[in-house]
């Protein structure tokens, strides 16, 4: 699948690239949130994965924004932080975050991410064919607190 990745740092985004890569993803970057926000507008990424702290726009409000355009199919975002507090988890979350994870990002725990996103895009899609057209917009994950 197409994977967008968000991180200023180069290292890191090299790095998460790579590991990405040898998962069998095709993988994009950016070096900020308001970077980000520009290329999904423009293109349909199944999965963003970004930084907690990246220049432009806070991961939280990146989240926010792609998860609140009904115009594209569901974004799942993935937020990787080198502190990983249960408060910053919950706002994450209440964010619209499908993932939370923390930096260094682990591959078993990046590939185990990414399955069950995959899994859950596969199940939507079926639902999508076995479902009267008036509920086709209904996602569980808009009964996420926000």
């Amino acid at each position: 699948m197409d994977i967008l990745i968000v991180e200023d740092d180069e290292a890191a985004r090299l790095y998460l690239k790579r590991l990405l890569q040898s998962l069998g993803q095709r993988v994009f970057t950016c070096e900020s949130g308001r970077d980000a926000w520009e290329i999904c507008k423009q293109a349909n990424f199944p999965v963003v994965i970004t930084n907690w702290v990246v220049p432009g726009m806070s991961a939280l409000d990146l989240c926010r924004a792609v998860r609140s355009d009904d115009r594209r199919p569901r974004c799942y975002v993935i937020i990787a932080s080198s502190r990983p507090t249960d408060r910053d988890r919950e706002r994450a979350f209440e964010a619209g975050a499908a993932g939370y994870i923390a930096n260094p990002i682990h591959k078993e725990i990046l590939e185990a991410r990414l399955y069950a996103i995959s899994q859950e895009m596969e199940i939507a899609a079926v639902a999508r064919l076995h479902t009267p057209m008036y509920f086709r917009r209904f996602e569980a994950a808009k009964f996420v607190t926000r």
